[in-house]
Formats: structure tokens, C-alpha cells, sequence
């Protein structure tokens, strides 16, 4: 089926529950038991394809009406596995090496995918615009929660990602006459850091970063979410002159009769800052990592 799915994406009903099928995987079979399978390595190859390929291809998506459902139950089960890892002590064993599960190569790649694939898409595609902010945007709490697991895989590659990101929206933003299509990738981009944030606690020590160094790359998005609340309340209130803390957003001027910035990026950058604070501050902070980053880029402010 996942060598030739033609037959499954024609049919809606048959691919959801194939994919239904997919998620109870994880209940039904460990890890450690499927990589001694002789063929686990072509079934997750061929599970990755057809993950990036079909599933989250937002072309595919609207091409074959796929139920967010539908994509709910994959996401489930590469999260699932890769939270797995972190508790597991079977695959530390002498007999066995840690990389035979094979997901630091494939899990990487469809975060990165899922994140980029959803920024280009919010410039045009009203549909899942809506599809993603609905009222209580439920859909887009529940892929980000599973992505945000599968991020700390290979946490260095995924921050370094979605600095880039950051930086490249930053500086669309800064130059934009009409924000709107802008905001719209902002509003995305902050709830995906603000919900990687909130994985902090999935520990992935023999595959990932130290916990020490995953608090570093976490500064490094704190940092740029302040520098953007910092521009956005210069910007409405119609100051001339840029403050320095806008390391990540330059600008030589400033748009002041440019449209306000949205509700929706207002509610992002709060739900960012709830995360944050319930990671880092208070009797669950549990490192003052993160504070060496922001000192070294507001600590003379």
C-alpha cells in the first residue's frame, strides 16, 4: 500500500483508516520490536515518503480532500515513537545500536517539511488558513504539539530552521506596505515556537543535544519573539527611531501608516510567552541557560 497508494488516496474513507491503522502501530508493537523486523527499514522509508509526499503536501490535501483527521493519525504515530525514545532503555542494549530505528534521518526531514511547506502555503491558501485559526484552532494545537516532540530529535537542525525562518518573515515584515499575508506566516511561525518551547521537557539525551544546549537554542527564539513584540509596539505607536534591541528586525523606516498588526499574531505571541513562562519561570524553571542568552542580547538595554 505504501509502495503504490494510488488506490488509498482515491479513497478517502480507505486512507483514514489505513492511516487509523498506522497510529495503533506504536500500542501494538514497541519500537525495539520493529527495528528486528528484516524489513523495518523499507517500511519506515516508505512511511516517510508517503508521509511527505501525499499527506503533507497541502497540494495533495485539497487535490484528494484529506481529512485534518487524517494527518492527525500519522503525526500521532512519528511523535509517538520519537517520545519513545526518551524513556526507552531497550534500545541502549550492547546488541544494538541506537541509530538501527533510522528516525534521526526521516523525523528531521518532516518537521522541517510540515513547518516550511505551511509558511509558503499561508501566503495564498485561504482555506487552510481557516483550517489552521479556526475558533478554538484545534487542529493547528494538535499537529503542533505532535510536532513540537519530533522537533527535539534533532533540536540543533530544527532551531536553526526556524531562526531562519524567523528572520527571513522578519524582514518581509519590516518592508511590507499590506502585512496581512505576512502575518498570517508570523501567526504560524510563533505558535510553532511557542509549542517547541513547550516540549522542553522531552528529554532525547543519546540522540539530541544536552538539555543544557537545547536551553541555549530555546534563548535564541525567546530572544527574536521579544525583538518582534519590541518592533510591533514601536510600530503602532508611530516612533521614528528603531531601539537597538532589534537585532533580528533592521529597519531604516518605519511604517507607521502601515496596517496594526492582528488579533491573531497578538493571541500568538501571548500563547508564546504562556510556554515560556511555564518552562522557565517560577519553581518549574529548571536552568538559567536561556538567561545567559537573552543577557548577551538585552542584558544593556
Amino acid at each position: 500500500m505504501l509502495e503504490q497508494p494510488t488506490g488509498l488516496l482515491t479513497n478517502e474513507k480507505s486512507l483514514h483508516e489505513f492511516c487509523r491503522l498506522i497510529a495503533r502501530l506504536k500500542s501494538n508493537a514497541q519500537l525495539h520490536e520493529l527495528i528486528r523486523i528484516d524489513n523495518y527499514p523499507l517500511f519506515i522509508e516508505r512511511l516517510f515518503r508517503f508521509t511527505i509526499d501525499h499527506l503533507l503536501s497541502v497540494h495533495h490535501h485539497r487535490q484528494y480532500h484529506l481529512s485534518p483527521n487524517t494527518l492527525h493519525y500519522i503525526l500521532s504515530y512519528w511523535s509517538k515513537i520519537v517520545a519513545f525514545l526518551s524513556h526507552s532503555s531497550h534500545l541502549g542494549d550492547s546488541d544494538e545500536s541506537p541509530t538501527l530505528h533510522l528516525l534521526d534521518i526521516y523525523v528531521p526531514q518532516i518537521v522541517c517539511y510540515y513547518v516550511q511547506s505551511r509558511l509558503d502555503a499561508l501566503n495564498t491558501d485561504d482555506v487552510l488558513y481557516m483550517e489552521l485559526f479556526d475558533n478554538d484552532q484545534t487542529i493547528l494545537q494538535q499537529q503542533l504539539e505532535m510536532i513540537s516532540i519530533m522537533s527535539r530529535l534533532d533540536y540543533k537542525k530544527t532551531c536553526a530552521l526556524l531562526c531562519n525562518c524567523f528572520d527571513d518573515i522578519a524582514q518581509q515584515y519590516q518592508q511590507a506596505v499590506n502585512s496581512e499575508a505576512v502575518e498570517r506566516r508570523f501567526t504560524f511561525l510563533i505558535y510553532t515556537l511557542g509549542c517547541v518551547i513547550g516540549a522542553r521537557g522531552v528529554s532525547l539525551s543519546s540522540l539530541s543535544v544536552s538539555s543544557d544546549d537545547q536551553d541555549l537554542f530555546d534563548g535564541e527564539l525567546v530572544v527574536r519573539v521579544l525583538q518582534l513584540m519590541t518592533y510591533i509596539q514601536q510600530k503602532t505607536s508611530g516612533e521614528n527611531n528603531q531601539n537597538s534591541i532589534n537585532t533580528a528586525i533592521t529597519t531604516t523606516t518605519d511604517k507607521i501608516n502601515s496596517t496594526p498588526y492582528s488579533e491573531r499574531l497578538e493571541l500568538a505571541v501571548l500563547f508564546f510567552f504562556e510556554q515560556f513562562r511555564r518552562q522557565y519561570i517560577g519553581d518549574h524553571g529548571r536552568s538559567n541557560k536561556i538567561y545567559q542568552v537573552l543577557f548577551k542580547h538585552l542584558g544593556n538595554e
